[in-house]
């Protein structure tokens, strides 16, 4: 078996609150692999961070800055955030985040 050289060897599936995802069948993830999908649910600060979220496009790198929050108000349940990367749950294992900055980052690793 191989191992995922891209995008395109992978199939995700949006569920409420959470992400499903899987590889070409004669690919396999490394435990380093599964351990960068994230289930991550963003909400900007600003219209200009919505906007900069908004042109990201599909395999591009970025980096994201902004907090780990909790949702909460009427008529809905508490939604938390996780707070550590091996928590290993699908529901509750995603990072809710106020994006308080948008950086899309060059291929070359330089912002």
């Amino acid at each position: 078996m191989g191992e995922p050289g891209g995008i395109e060897h992978f199939e995700f599936s949006a569920l409420p609150c959470a992400l499903g995802y899987r590889v070409q069948a004669d690919l396999r993830l490394t435990d380093a692999m599964e351990a960068q999908i994230t289930n991550n649910h963003r909400i900007p600060a600003y219209q200009s961070i919505n906007d900069a979220l908004m042109a990201v496009n599909v395999g591009s790198r970025i980096r994201l800055s902004g907090y780990l929050v909790e949702v909460t108000g009427e008529n809905i349940s508490r939604w938390r955030s996780s707070t550590r990367r091996d928590d290993a749950t699908m529901i509750g294992g995603c990072e809710i985040i106020l994006v308080t900055g948008v950086t899309i980052i060059d291929p070359s690793g330089e912002p």
